[in-house]
């Protein structure tokens, strides 16, 4: 049974170190995606900023200024931006 306890204390460590901090970012990720709309301020995972134009099932179409929109998995946007971004 001694024997046992130090399985479980590293188990324990690396489940609140490494298991547990992604399992969360997962799911802020999630949320974000879910939660995006039309006209959102956003940055994607290469750098791209722009404004939500519409919005699609698995998809989003991007207006990064002048007459450009490129269309981009929903999966790809990082964050939400507050303000104005640069186009």
């Amino acid at each position: 049974m001694i024997d046992v306890i130090p399985f479980l204390l590293i188990a324990a460590v690396f489940w609140f170190l490494l298991i547990k901090p992604q399992m969360d970012e997962k799911r802020v990720q999630e949320e974000l995606v879910q939660s995006l709309a039309k006209d959102d301020m956003v940055v994607t995972a290469s750098g791209i900023h722009g404004q939500i134009a519409q919005v699609m099932a698995d998809t989003i179409l991007l207006d990064i200024g002048g007459k450009n929109r490129i269309t981009l998995e929903k999966a790809s946007v990082v964050r939400r931006v507050d303000g104005p971004t640069s186009k």
